[in-house]
């Protein structure tokens, strides 16, 4: 079978470079038709542990900044040794909108201190930490709801 695998492209102010990458396993009945991993950003802190740094978007129980064990062999996610207290929220732009238009909603983002971690297929990632009022993020997404920006977004909680 070929390796059906989702790889991260680039994430918008995002201040932990990222200098590795783990793979995980997509279980999720709608994605899993698609991809059979997702690759996350992640730096190697030894012992076959890693941060994760990019935000998941086909893959459900990890989090930016969640600490990981790999198999060395394969980089494929074992066990999550650390969660993080990050959340995140995941939207789809309206497919009317314009590449212009879509850059404008994310510097919004952005500018409310957001990072965002866009993905191929006009779904954004966002990470939803401490800093963040999480209340206020999703009554923006709320807002780009109703002003037909976006055509759907979820609030992603850990289990």
């Amino acid at each position: 079978m070929t390796n059906r695998l989702y790889i991260h492209s680039h994430m918008h102010n995002n201040n932990l470079q990222p200098d590795s990458a783990v793979l995980v396993k997509i279980t999720d009945d709608v994605w899993s038709k698609d991809y059979d991993e997702e690759n996350l950003a992640a730096r190697y802190i030894g012992d076959n542990l890693y941060i994760i740094v990019s935000i998941p978007h086909f893959v459900y129980g990890f989090q930016r900044y969640d600490v990981v064990e790999v198999d060395k062999n394969t980089d494929i996610i074992t066990k999550l040794k650390y969660r993080s207290k990050n959340t995140s929220a995941r939207f789809i732009f309206n497919t009317r909108l314009s590449e212009e238009e879509q850059v404008k909603v994310m510097q919004h983002l952005v500018d409310l201190g957001c990072v965002l971690d866009p993905s191929k297929i006009n779904m954004i990632g966002v990470d939803l930490d401490g800093e963040n009022s999480k209340d206020s993020i999703k009554m923006e997404l709320n807002k780009l709801l109703d002003q037909n920006l976006i055509t759907d977004w979820e609030y992603v909680v850990q289990s």
